[in-house]
């Protein structure tokens, strides 16, 4: 009869100590799940932080005229009146053919 009480002891005990080692496991897991998640976090918001200084960058870099070169729009505004002088040289050119040259004739007779 003390054995079999013995024994039952033993395996109570031997039952609260899984359970307390499957709480343990839990919380060890919960624990590493919370600190892969806060470095995650962290991760994400350092590479955020990248991102947005890299954009910050770049919007400066497109805002600021470089020297020697020209902007898009005095670029369309220098290749237009270029576009408007050629035009007025070919016509001059075509009145003047148009024209004919003058030829002096000599007369024969």
């Amino acid at each position: 009869n003390k054995d079999n009480q013995q024994q039952d002891k033993n395996e109570e005990n031997k039952d609260k100590d899984q359970k307390k080692d499957n709480k343990n496991d839990q919380n060890n897991e919960d624990k590493d799940q919370q600190d892969n998640e806060q470095k995650d976090e962290e991760e994400n918001k350092e590479k955020d932080q990248q991102k947005q200084e890299k954009d910050k960058k770049n919007q400066e870099e497109q805002q600021q005229p470089r020297p020697n070169e020209l902007s898009k729009e005095d670029a369309e505004k220098l290749l237009e009146s270029l576009q408007n002088e050629e035009r007025q040289v070919q016509e001059k050119l075509k009145k003047q053919k148009l024209k004919g040259q003058k030829i002096k004739i000599e007369k024969d007779w």
